[in-house]
């Protein structure tokens, strides 16, 4: 079949894809927004064979193992901060659902649960950030480096309760 053949079809199914999203389709699909999957995205193009015979055989360098630590401590630390946003938001809600009476001492304990998580949390980045250094100077400098912004991370922690813990500075 000729690209002239394809065209038909391809233009066909481009409408099908089209129509298809017209009405919906495609949204609320499961991993919507989150970062596709890859298991060779850290090896350079030249050696993902190779590398990848070696893994298989249990015999892959200790910075491709690395990476896909790396790659599992990122994943575990924002499927933790989106558990703790949707737990945060609950309290809040909690708080404001009770008398005012209440209000208070159930805003100050979802103050305190937010500190200490984000507290174990930051732990989480400076571990992150660790490995991340390790890796940095253990890979290859073909081998793509990990854009992970450990201030910003943390910043989308502290977004998540905005306001100050309880005894602390509002300003």
């Amino acid at each position: 079949m000729t690209n002239d053949d394809a065209r038909p079809i391809r233009r066909r199914v481009e409408q099908a894809i089209e129509q298809a999203a017209a009405e919906g389709a495609f949204d609320n699909l499961a991993g919507t927004g989150l970062p596709l999957k890859s298991e060779s995205g850290i090896v350079p193009n030249e050696l993902r064979v190779p590398f990848k015979v070696l893994k298989d055989s249990g015999m892959a360098p200790a910075w491709v193992e690395m990476a896909s630590e790396i790659e599992r401590r990122i994943d575990e630390f924002r499927s933790a901060r989106r558990d703790h946003e949707r737990r945060m938001r609950r309290a809040r809600q909690h708080a404001l659902a009770g008398t005012a009476g209440d209000f208070a001492a159930r805003f100050r304990a979802a103050g305190n649960a937010h500190a200490d998580l984000r507290d174990a949390l930051a732990k989480d980045v400076r571990g992150i950030v660790r490995l991340i250094d390790r890796f940095n100077t253990m890979a290859p400098a073909s081998a793509p480096r990990f854009g992970f912004l450990a201030r910003a991370e943390l910043e989308a922690v502290d977004a998540i309760w905005p306001w100050p813990a309880p005894g602390g500075d509002p300003a």
